[in-house]
């Protein structure tokens, strides 16, 4: 949980100073509703919302994302945003290597 709060922090203040530990803009909340998973992701738009994606790791073996208002309220539960298994290479090894973008449109993209 601090790993992900100190990720929202340092994504929706930017221009901070990363040589310490950004400071966070409110109390901590809960990321997922179910599913939680480390490497979390985050992405800002402009208007301060932001999405976060994470590593699920659950049988399904899948990237799940959340997205929230600017205010830090949820905009609906967590999701799953990548198919079961997500191993892109064919390799059996798991694709660790999910980013998360958005555009000026407050549209996020994760690859």
């Amino acid at each position: 949980m601090r790993i992900v709060r100190a990720a929202v922090a340092a994504a929706l203040t930017p221009g901070l100073a990363r040589a310490t530990e950004p400071l966070p803009l409110g109390p901590p909340f809960r990321l997922n509703t179910g599913i939680s998973g480390p490497d979390p992701q985050v992405a800002v738009d402009p208007a301060g919302n932001f999405m976060i994606v994470w590593d699920a790791f659950n049988e399904a073996d899948e990237i799940r994302g959340r997205r929230f208002f600017a205010t830090g309220i949820p905009a609906g539960p967590d999701f799953r945003v990548s198919e079961p298994g997500h191993d892109e290479g064919g390799t059996g090894d798991r694709d660790n290597n999910h980013a998360i973008a958005a555009d000026t449109s407050g549209n996020f993209m994760v690859a």
